[in-house]
């Protein structure tokens, strides 16, 4: 993960070193989430496809090719939660930490849980890992990151449009 400041706002030093000292473990839900729905699709549809099946049997990820993806997914839940999980006064600093770390591995299992329904995100990864650092791995990482990109401006003018505000 890189830190630093992705929008007008991210200032928030702890949240981003915590989602830095993170980054491993977010990676394995990404990838273990994306390969779940792999076989669950290739279960449901009883159809292989090379694409998953190369996904599903890599041994190894080189973190690079999903970590812009990943840094999107960490921005928007700092964008997200920004307003609504301030330090409270009476938490001391180990508590806010542990409690933040809860809060962004449940977003991100529940993000990634939720890509069920979104289909071209899943195969995407899949073809991030899969064809890594090749041409079509390249497509792959910016497909993905401007299908992030766009996933999260939806979500946020629908919150804004439903509620008047970014949740």
């Amino acid at each position: 993960m890189i830190v630093g400041r992705v929008f007008e706002g991210d200032d928030d030093a702890d949240t981003q070193d915590m989602q830095h000292d993170l980054y491993h473990d977010s990676l394995g839900i990404i990838v273990a989430g994306c390969r779940k729905h792999c076989e669950r699709a290739t279960r449901l549809l009883q159809v292989k496809d090379p694409l998953f099946d190369r996904f599903c049997a890599s041994k190894s990820v080189d973190h690079r090719t999903i970590q812009s993806a990943h840094d999107l997914m960490a921005a928007y839940w700092r964008y997200r939660t920004r307003r609504t999980y301030p330090m409270l006064p009476f938490e001391d600093k180990d508590t806010a930490r542990r409690r933040a770390i809860a809060e962004w591995l449940a977003w991100l299992q529940r993000e990634i849980d939720s890509w069920a329904d979104e289909p071209h995100l899943v195969r995407t990864l899949a073809a991030c890992i899969a064809d890594a650092n090749t041409e079509l791995g390249y497509q792959a990482e910016d497909a993905l990151a401007l299908a992030l990109r766009e996933r999260y401006v939806a979500m946020y003018d629908y919150a804004r449009d439903a509620f008047g505000r970014c949740g």
